[in-house]
């Protein structure tokens, strides 16, 4: 969208600053005063009809690629109002979604995506936040796995190497501030072209609706995130966990690149079936990796052990973002 100039910019441009959390309250058409809808990427769930996703969260969507008058390309992530309450149950939509702003506006790092601007209209709200132009990880890894044979890597070493640096980065900056992310996959991480591809793209976490805020030597409580991408302690019901999920959902990530799938069942972007949920949090719970051989024979062993070690069923032995 383009980014018209206005009155009210000042008000707007302070929004994203620090400081109480404060909603723009504007209709569809102070919406469109701002911003001129121009071309539409991916929605989370990988639909071009903008459908998006329905989370623990809400329906949560990146919709439309963005330019400012500054040349700043941003994108909108709204997320439905009107949606059901999340599965913690004590908080609404609204609460989840300030939560949210809370936490984007205290992160301040070039793996994590900027928050710019926040509204709020009778139906949804909004979130304007950096743009990257290759879309998310989950659409690239879907392509290139439909682009290579079946027996060969989806993703090279080197690729999964720069994507993974910068995801373990961001792992280790939101941590030394205390902060559990809980829901990382190859949908909330979005790619920046710089040239060459996965080879030397950007990364960004561009969701943070899921984040914990941890207090020292304090553990969580409560389900987030998805089945596919749990460590085996966040599905336990009677237990608490640490920031090691979240190096488990990253090796997930890693086995992603280089197969194309999650590691213990479901295809990207696909819903499971009970049965196959069954399945799936047991294999979690074992940690049994179906395509172990498969993966031995084809990578090397510097990346299969890495790939243990953040698989790790006992988060105790599980290697840190800094390791």
């Amino acid at each position: 969208a383009r980014r018209h100039a206005s009155s009210k910019d000042s008000v707007i441009a302070g929004l994203a600053k620090g400081g109480a959390v404060v909603l723009f309250h504007a209709s569809s058409e102070d919406l469109s005063d701002y911003y001129s809808l121009e071309d539409q990427i991916l929605s989370q769930d990988g639909s071009k009809d903008g459908s998006g996703v329905g989370t623990s969260n809400g329906k949560m969507n990146v919709l439309f690629q963005r330019s400012c008058s500054f040349h700043t390309v941003t994108s909108l992530k709204s997320m439905d109002r009107r949606s059901a309450r999340t599965l913690q149950k004590q908080d609404t939509t609204k609460d989840q979604f300030v939560h949210e702003i809370r936490l984007l506006r205290q992160m301040d790092h070039p793996n994590i995506a900027k928050l710019y601007e926040v509204f709020e209209d009778a139906a949804q709200y909004h979130l304007v936040i950096e743009c990257c132009d290759m879309g998310l990880l989950s659409e690239v890894i879907l392509s290139q796995k439909d682009a290579n044979p079946e027996n060969n890597l989806v993703c090279s070493e080197i690729q999964v190497s720069n994507v993974m640096k910068q995801i373990l980065v961001a792992v280790l900056y939101m941590h030394g501030h205390m902060i559990c992310h809980r829901d990382l996959r190859p949908k909330v991480i979005m790619l920046h072209d710089i040239g060459q591809g996965l080879d030397t793209c950007l990364v960004r976490v561009v969701d943070m609706s899921s984040a914990y805020k941890m207090k020292k030597h304090h553990h969580i409580h409560g389900l987030a995130g998805r089945l596919e991408w749990s460590a085996p302690e966040l599905l336990a019901a009677a237990s608490t966990y640490g920031k090691a999920v979240d190096m488990w959902a990253s090796g997930c990530i890693m086995h992603s690149m280089l197969c194309g799938s999650s590691p213990f069942g479901g295809q990207i972007g696909e819903h499971l079936s009970h049965e196959e949920e069954i399945e799936v949090q047991g294999r979690i719970q074992r940690g049994d990796l179906p395509e172990q051989q498969w993966l031995d024979s084809r990578v090397s062993r510097a990346a299969v052990k890495l790939l243990k070690r953040m698989l790790c069923c006992d988060e105790s032995k599980r290697c840190t973002p800094h390791q």
